[in-house]
């Protein structure tokens, strides 16, 4: 499994496409903390810190400094505040569909994962992880924050089954 993994990031420092198969869970790929963050956000817009912590994700252009002058500058961090405000009430009277479909279109989120380094595979992971979700929370009528919830369970359970047994 090493030696695929190698060989695909050496393609895709060529900008070769290259898809890996695996069996890992895609709770345990690397945009699904991303995922979980901008859930969260949805899920509770009046929190500056769970907002900045989205902000902060492969989902958006955002680097550190960026993050940093949303923190000094309350102007900008109130404007992303009341989008993700937004998308909690689009999720609450329309579901979780078409609030995440106005989250990634507003926000160019397919574009900004696109062009990260192994980025079809990132993609493929993320809209994996939005049909699990969508699914779970027409299933259980789950709202934002228990979706968030959700994400964390199974990102934990993964993690848990991924690790050894103890002795």
């Amino acid at each position: 499994n090493s030696q695929v993994r190698a060989m695909k990031d050496a393609l895709s420092e060529k900008q070769i496409p290259a898809v890996q198969y695996s069996d890992e869970s895609v709770f345990s790929s690397t945009i699904c903390e991303d995922f979980t963050l901008a859930i969260e956000a949805i899920a509770s817009p009046q929190s500056t810190s769970a907002v900045r912590c989205a902000l902060a994700t492969k989902l958006f252009k955002y680097r550190s400094e960026g993050i940093i002058s949303l923190t000094h500058d309350s102007e900008p961090l109130q404007k992303w505040m009341g989008r993700f405000r937004n998308y909690k009430l689009i999720w609450l009277n329309k579901g979780f569909a078409a609030s995440f479909h106005a989250f990634m279109l507003e926000n160019q989120i397919g574009q900004t994962v696109m062009e990260q380094l192994q980025g079809d595979r990132l993609t493929t992971d993320l809209f994996h992880l939005i049909e699990l979700t969508e699914q779970v929370v027409r299933q259980d009528k789950l709202s934002p924050r228990a979706a968030g919830s959700w994400l964390r369970e199974q990102e934990s359970f993964t993690k848990n089954a991924a690790s050894p047994a103890e002795p």
